[in-house]
């Protein structure tokens, strides 16, 4: 009987009803993750992998309306 309510579900629900993963913070990061997650983003740098700060929040706006 399981095995029916679950596919029931599976079937009804359109999203993951899984939370996602909490976002690391700065306290809970080792000086090497730390570390490795600013060079990459100096790489992305570099190479001009970045958007404007004013592009971004015209989109996070768009998206919460």
């Amino acid at each position: 009987m399981a095995t029916k309510s679950a596919n029931y579900y599976e079937k009804r629900i359109p999203f993951s009803l899984a939370l996602p993963k909490e976002p690391a913070t700065l306290d809970s990061m080792t000086t090497k993750e730390f570390g490795s997650i600013m060079e990459k983003g100096l790489i992305q740098a570099k190479v001009d992998q970045s958007r404007s700060a004013t592009d971004v929040f015209k989109d996070l706006r768009r998206e919460l309306k």
